[in-house]
Formats: C-alpha cells, sequence, structure tokens
C-alpha cells in the first residue's frame, strides 16, 4: 500500500512521523500489533482549525481539489484520511491562517 494512504503503521514513531507537525500532539493507539488513528477524532481537529480561519468546507475543498461532500465524510471520521489528503489540508490551513494574521 503506498505510504500516503496508509492507514496503520508497524510503530508508534512511524505513525507520528506520518502527521502534519500540528497534529503531532495526538496519540495513534495500537490495536492487534497495529499503530492506527482515531480518524473521527482528527477530522475534529481539522474542521475545528479550519473553522477558526473562517474558511468554508466549499472552498477548502475547492483548494485541496476534491469534492465538499468527501471532505465532510474525512472530517466526520466516516473515511480514514489518506496521508496526503490530510497534508493537503495542512497546507490549505496553514495559507488560511497566514492570510487572516495579514
Amino acid at each position: 500500500m503506498p505510504r500516503s494512504l496508509q492507514t496503520s503503521f508497524d510503530t508508534r514513531e512511524e505513525a507520528y512521523s506520518a502527521l502534519p507537525d500540528w497534529l503531532g500532539h495526538y496519540q495513534p493507539v495500537n490495536i492487534s500489533s497495529q499503530w492506527v488513528f482515531d480518524w473521527e477524532a482528527i477530522g475534529s481537529l481539522v474542521r475545528k482549525r479550519r473553522m477558526n480561519t473562517g474558511m468554508s468546507l466549499r472552498s477548502m475543498a475547492k483548494w485541496m481539489s476534491i469534492s465538499a461532500t468527501y471532505l465532510s465524510d474525512l472530517e466526520r471520521g466516516l473515511r480514514p484520511w489518506p496521508l496526503e489528503r490530510l497534508h493537503d489540508a495542512s497546507s490549505v490551513l496553514d495559507m488560511a491562517e497566514r492570510k487572516q494574521s495579514e
């Protein structure tokens, strides 16, 4: 499985290194010798950060080149976050926060 689509990891360190820096404090969980994330909790953190920037769901989805429905599913934890999409979300949110502070 490509690393960008991976949702479980062999070690805790591998799991931590896959997350954007701002989610680095999040704790992965060990299930059956695999380290996994609570995608609902991560989605909630992404949604909170998006809302704090004042960015709409549709606007963020457009910047990420995905549908608003798909982003909504990710934020609600209905789908696991592909790491590539999680990093895309982080980049968009970083940009929105910089623009907000100008």
